[in-house]
């Protein structure tokens, strides 16, 4: 196990995260009006608030119900599986719901794709995945049970 990061570390990423933050703070006000700037500030709040409050503790939560009812060869991949999904799901939103064809009325090239399909696509390609895990995790474990039987026989 690794040590933890030393003090002097935890300083020195602690300035560094905090120069980062006011160089874009700055770029922001710079590049647009402080009316536009207060709005960034309230959704960046307001998206860390619905992070912290609602959405972790959904996954935390979710994470350990599926430890309790899946398997133990299987309960990586489908803890994967479900993530990879979310995260897919998250990501194709604006998709799928079509943002920005009402900004550019008459413009096929905006959002011209099937986005349904190519989501469902995307979902069942990480399910296959995980469900390849899976298969691979109770092969192995079963090799080890047969290797164990056979040398407990000796």
């Amino acid at each position: 196990m690794s040590e933890p990061p030393s003090r002097a570390a935890a300083i020195v990423g602690l300035l560094a995260g905090y120069a980062v933050m006011a160089f874009g703070a700055v770029g922001l006000l710079r590049a647009s009006s402080l009316e536009s700037a207060a709005q960034v500030a309230t959704w960046v709040v307001a998206s860390d608030l619905v992070h912290d409050l609602l959405v972790a503790p959904l996954v935390c939560l979710a994470g350990f119900g599926l430890a309790s009812i899946v398997p133990s060869p299987w309960r990586w991949p489908v803890r994967a599986g479900a993530m990879g999904t979310a995260i897919v799901l998250v990501v194709a939103y604006p998709a799928l719901r079509g943002f920005g064809r009402t900004t550019a009325p008459g413009n096929s090239s905006v959002l011209p794709l099937d986005y349904t399909s190519a989501t469902l696509t995307v979902v069942a390609v990480v399910w296959g995945l995980a469900a390849a895990w899976a298969m691979t995790n109770l092969v192995v474990a079963r090799h080890a049970a047969r290797r164990r039987t056979r040398g407990a026989g000796s």
